[in-house]
């Protein structure tokens, strides 16, 4: 399946979770070629969960922990509120993490 979007969804993020009414996500990424990174920068979350997904859709999503990101994967915890720049490395089936960094 072709990527062409991912967003960040969930309740640390302003919009909360993706429903019928509003199913693109609050935080979209874009793709950065050199560092083969999905990134976005300077989004505002609160304490909360958020997961990954493509396409807007649940189809291809990923959660779990920032080193170990898998597709369907638990929910990742945000503990702090604050400004964050995120990037996420999904390479290939089975092998995806993130940096989740507080500015």
């Amino acid at each position: 399946t072709p990527i062409t979007v991912i967003g960040i969804v969930g309740d640390a993020t302003a919009d909360g979770w993706p429903n019928d009414n509003n199913p693109k996500p609050d935080g979209v990424m874009t793709y950065n070629k050199t560092d083969r990174a999905w990134e976005i920068s300077g989004v505002t979350l609160k304490a909360g969960d958020l997961k990954f997904r493509a396409n807007y859709d649940w189809a291809i999503n990923w959660g779990g922990t920032t080193d170990n990101l898998t597709q369907g994967g638990d929910n990742i915890k945000i503990t702090e509120s604050g400004t964050y720049d995120i990037k996420l490395y999904a390479w290939a089936n089975g092998f995806a993490k993130c940096k989740i960094t507080k500015k």
